[in-house]
């Protein structure tokens, strides 16, 4: 069971720090163990990554980085960029922003407070996959110190991984200045995959649409649905279909060669039937691979590099991909989306409007045709519609967790 620690008692810091340490290399493993079923590649693909001397180095750097000790008395952390539509809930002094060079860059353009993440991120990594789990402690006693000190509120990305558990564990259950919510970012496997969903740890979850929240969340009271981080609509298209092939992510189930392969199909049936612009839209990880952006650039005639929110803003299209979360981007923004059987365990339900079976494309072609006849919808209720900060700043309020600053200073 849980005991606090008690201020000046290193004995128990330390013990503490040992058992908090315990439970998020656990839920990491218990986690990769379920995943194997789905991305087994990606996790022995992390696997062999943490063998590398260069985690072990940044581990040891990071052992003499420390938080921030000149961080205000109350301080909002964001993971990364990809919610900081967020960033201007609060003083901008007040925010700080966990991640490498590009947010730390932007957190100096911004006003904003910035936190290196590779300490933490390379030491649950070594305790997680290697078992050295040293640094790990040492970065709990310091981040539990520097908590301590302040009222503190974190928005996650995810809780699955090292640095997401690390957050999510270090809190204490019933500590009211410390609070941390996860941000879903597009998951939509449902619960028939023995998985423990992202925000399963997290005490707060915030959601892209209802039936997500069903799908995650055991915690209706703590959950709340707050869109998209953007606004967006598809407007009716005229002339050729655009067509965006979906490149893959750490969660795709088919290997690179294999979904070029089936993309390449299905490409080919498109053509004959319809009047269409096909691009390829590589996932981020993929432009680390300059050789497989050529490859695709060669097969399929362009790369697409459109801004995400522009592409979404455009003409409607057709989506075509596996589990991604493009794909349910797409599909609330009023673009049509079809999605490759690979395995049929894992297809998503709810959010793609049409199936492929590489073994059937003519099925596929004719129900294609059937839903470019439909009108463009304009359902209200989509995840895109309205201002993202006024949905946000509703959904903050109704649990709390915007500060009240009654007590301020004028």
């Amino acid at each position: 069971m849980w005991q606090p620690v008690r201020k000046g008692d290193p004995v128990t810091a330390r013990r503490d720090a040992k058992a908090r340490v315990g439970r998020m290399v656990d839920a990491c493993r218990e986690w990769n163990e379920q995943a194997s079923a789905l991305i087994g590649r990606e996790i022995e693909r992390r696997r062999r990554t943490s063998q590398s001397n260069a985690i072990v180095v940044k581990a040891l750097i990071g052992f003499s980085v420390l938080p921030n000790p000149g961080a205000p008395r109350r301080v909002v952390i964001f993971e990364g960029l990809r919610n900081k539509v967020m960033f201007s809930l609060f003083p901008p002094g007040e925010v700080y922003i966990l991640g490498s060079h590009e947010e730390r860059d932007y957190a100096a353009r911004n006003g904003h407070g910035f936190l290196w993440q590779y300490p933490i991120q390379s030491a649950m990594i070594l305790a997680v996959y290697r078992g050295w789990s040293g640094l790990a402690r040492i970065q709990v006693r310091r981040w539990r110190r520097w908590i301590a000190r302040r009222d503190v509120t974190v928005f996650l990305y995810e809780d699955t991984q090292g640095v997401g558990a690390f957050f999510a564990l270090l809190r204490d259950p019933d500590d009211p200045s410390c609070r941390v919510a996860c941000i879903q970012h597009g998951h939509y496997t449902p619960r028939t995959v023995p998985c423990r969903p992202e925000g399963g740890l997290t005490e707060y979850n915030l959601v892209w649409d209802v039936q997500q929240g069903e799908w995650i969340s055991d915690r209706p009271e703590k959950t709340r649905v707050v869109g998209l981080p953007y606004e967006a609509m598809a407007t009716p298209c005229e002339g050729a279909l655009p067509v965006v092939l979906v490149g893959l992510g750490a969660t795709a189930i088919s290997t690179h060669d294999e979904s070029i392969r089936l993309y390449t199909r299905v490409c080919e049936a498109l053509k004959r039937n319809f009047e269409v612009d096909i691009a390829y839209r590589p996932h981020p990880n993929e432009f680390l691979k300059p050789e497989k952006i050529a490859q695709c650039e060669a097969l399929f005639g362009r790369v697409d590099r459109t801004p995400k929110i522009d592409l979404l803003n455009g003409p409607r299209a057709l989506f075509v991909g596996e589990v991604s979360s493009l794909l349910f981007e797409a599909n609330q923004t009023g673009h049509l989306t079809a999605y490759i059987e690979v395995d049929r365990k894992f297809i998503p339900s709810g959010y793609h409007d049409l199936d492929i079976d590489p073994d059937a494309l003519d099925g596929f072609v004719r129900d294609l045709r059937a839903a470019l006849a439909e009108p463009l919808s304009d359902d209200p209720g989509r995840a895109a519609r309205g201002d993202p900060l006024v949905r946000f700043a509703a959904a903050l309020s109704s649990l709390g967790m915007l500060p009240d600053r009654s007590g301020d200073a004028s």
